[in-house]
């Protein structure tokens, strides 16, 4: 590109590359500025460009100027700092101790959106369920991609690759041992557009052999190792992931960052697409949040609090949510504990959630399952009418229980995945409308017309309809041409007159036979 294109505005769009020595003979590097940036050109309709100029390392100072051949257009560099924070967001989540990969080698390719433009991130992968703490050793990775995912056509994506992958690099084993096995790609400047469809396309083999941990969230499947570039591949479609897979996001502190701690129905386990279906996602999609689902297969309250638990040492260098909302009680309930108990550990949850997590604390009740003893509802409901009196300071308590159950105070047949304890994916929509409502989901429509009205007076008898301008109301009688019956009227039948051609054929009936001699009746004469 040269110099020409970037002074003027024929050709449209926004130019990334890299900055390096050609690119700073170009455009000068911003006074205070220090270290690799990512350089942006925005050809402007009045004329010129602008430049913006980002570090990749701390500070991440931001820097904007206008270049133009008029003199009059130009401007120097100034500071424009993006105030950024790091949040997680999740791509899969630790499954059942039972669920594992007993695949040698595995290709994924992983599906990515987020709700904000991020242009700095880490990528980390787990050969570890931290819900068992069970290790399931090495890994030897080939370099990782990304690349824009390709339409079907139908309004839905594919496994394939849309544009040319960008390589990612190779994961470093940087933990491992008896309570991590974790490979990271760290200062990743491949920026991640808003609301833009990704795949995520990481493959290894297992030199120790299997099994390898396996986590919930939907992924393409393959085998072939020799596929992590190829635009198009054959791998198929689970709702399982291999490896806890999750992104650290250098985001803006004005995009809402929202947390949803729970059990395995907070990942969306059995739905079509995990973790996309789920509640929260909808939720936090509507809010135009980053979303970190942090949901544990199996997990109770009590567990959450324990010193070892994982999600705290994946938070400790992830910054406060914005919003914290979920409720991991529906292992309790179910578990026989008894309401003293429940509460308890829901008050150490609650505190537990702000010494790590953030102060905003919304709580959400516990839905039935398909079955329940007489004991488990009895303490599954007043627990939720405890929860409405927001304890422990929590800022709101949202109803599921409507949303999910049936008359007879069960989850609906409907709803249920087939397992009779999770939603299936038309259920969690539905979950995450309500809640979405309930907590002001989206901004409000304009305001339609407004109606006709009633108007005064009326009698017993009348009805409105339209008025002959069609946009009024009168009141009127009821009577037959009013309702399109104006032929119907109230003769008796014994008065009813019989139509044209049945009077034609009763002229011509014969009223008295006659026998002839012999004996015969004539007929017709």
């Amino acid at each position: 590109m040269n110099v020409a294109e970037w002074l003027g505005t024929s050709l449209v769009g926004i130019y990334r590359f890299i900055t390096s020595d050609a690119a700073q003979a170009v455009i000068n590097r911003p006074l205070g500025a220090d270290g690799p940036a990512f350089a942006q050109i925005e050809p402007m309709a009045s004329g010129g460009s602008k430049v913006t100029w980002t570090e990749y390392q701390a500070p991440r100072r931001t820097f904007e100027k206008i270049i133009s051949t008029s003199s009059s257009n130009r401007t120097d560099w100034k500071r424009i700092d993006k105030v950024t924070r790091t949040v997680l967001h999740q791509l899969s989540m630790p499954g059942s101790p039972a669920t594992q990969d007993t695949e040698p080698t595995r290709h994924v390719r992983l599906p990515i959106k987020v709700f904000s433009t991020i242009d700095s991130w880490e990528l980390a992968f787990k050969n570890f369920n931290d819900r068992n703490s069970a290790n399931y050793g090495a890994l030897d990775f080939v370099d990782v991609f990304i690349a824009k995912r390709a339409s079907d056509g139908n309004g839905g994506y594919t496994q394939n690759f849309a544009e040319t992958p960008t390589k990612l690099g190779t994961p470093v084993r940087y933990s491992a041992g008896a309570t991590s096995e974790r490979y990271l790609i760290t200062d990743i400047h491949f920026q991640l557009e808003a609301n833009v469809e990704y795949l995520l396309s990481y493959a290894y083999t297992t030199p120790g052999g299997t099994p390898n941990h396996m986590g919930i969230g939907g992924s393409y499947l393959g085998t072939n190792p020799a596929g992590v570039q190829s635009m198009s591949v054959s791998n198929q479609w689970s709702q399982y992931t291999p490896l806890d897979v999750y992104l650290k996001l250098e985001a803006s502190t004005d995009v809402p960052f929202y947390v949803y701690p729970g059990s395995s129905s907070e990942t969306g386990l059995n739905t079509d697409y995990p973790l996309r279906d789920v509640w929260g996602w909808r939720h936090a999609e509507a809010h135009g949040a980053i979303p970190a689902l942090i949901g544990q297969s199996g997990t109770t309250l009590d567990s959450w609090v324990g010193a070892n638990n994982y999600i705290r040492g994946k938070f400790s260098t992830i910054a406060r949510a914005d919003k914290v909302i979920g409720n991991p009680g529906s292992n309790d309930v179910y578990g026989g504990n008894s309401l003293s108990v429940m509460k308890s550990r829901f008050e150490a949850f609650a505190v537990w959630v702000r010494k790590y997590l953030g102060d905003a604390f919304e709580s959400a009740d516990v839905f039935p399952r398909r079955s329940e003893t007489a004991a488990i509802k009895a303490v599954r409901e007043e627990f939720n009418a405890w929860l409405k009196t927001l304890p422990a300071n929590t800022l709101v308590s949202h109803d599921r229980v409507s949303v999910v159950s049936d008359a007879n105070g069960l989850m609906r047949v409907d709803f249920d995945s087939g397992d009779g304890t999770h939603l299936n994916t038309y259920g969690q929509h539905m979950l995450g409308a309500s809640i979405l409502v309930a907590s002001g989901g989206g901004a409000p429509g304009p305001a339609g017309p407004a109606g006709p009205g009633v108007p005064a007076g009326g009698a017993a008898g009348q009805v409105l309809r339209k008025d002959s301008t069609g946009n009024g109301t009168v009141w009127d009688t009821i009577t037959g041409a009013l309702v399109g019956l104006g032929n119907v009227d109230n003769t008796t039948d014994a008065n009813k007159p019989v139509s044209g051609p049945q009077a034609t054929a009763i002229a011509l009936k014969q009223n008295k036979l006659v026998k002839d001699p012999e004996g015969f009746y004539l007929i017709g004469g």
